[in-house]
């Protein structure tokens, strides 16, 4: 059984094919990670906020263990939480994103690779050398 000889526009024209989704989920990671840094923003206004007032309690003299201080101190904890937990949401989508865009170039290195073919020297024909 003979088989086809593969050129390198043959494993170029099957790499395209894999990336016709890759814009579309792109643009909705991106999509996403506005959101969350729209959300983060929020979250962060909100503690700086609820901080601020804190603070200018203690400084006038309030008692920092009555119950409204401790509850003031336990909110502006839990919001300080919440902003951290959405920045690292935001990093961990990020990493994905990196992580979808590296498996394609892997893909078609491994494929180059797999066929004998050099992307490197390709790219140097293509630009003189250089």
């Amino acid at each position: 059984m003979d088989t086809i000889p593969v050129t390198i526009s043959d494993v170029y024209d099957e790499y395209l094919e894999t990336l016709e989704n890759l814009p579309s989920e792109i643009q909705q990671n991106m999509g996403e990670l506005r959101a969350m840094d729209d959300d983060y923003q929020r979250l962060l206004y909100k503690y700086s906020r609820l901080k601020k007032s804190y603070n200018k309690r203690a400084r006038q003299g309030a008692d920092l263990f009555s119950t409204s201080q401790i509850q003031n101190r336990l909110q502006v904890e839990k919001e300080y939480k919440n902003a951290m937990k959405k920045q690292d949401q935001k990093i961990d989508l990020a990493m994905r994103m990196h992580d979808l865009l590296s498996r394609h170039i892997e893909r078609i290195d491994e494929q180059a690779e797999k066929h004998g073919f050099s992307l490197v020297s390709v790219e140097q024909e293509n630009t003189g050398g250089y």
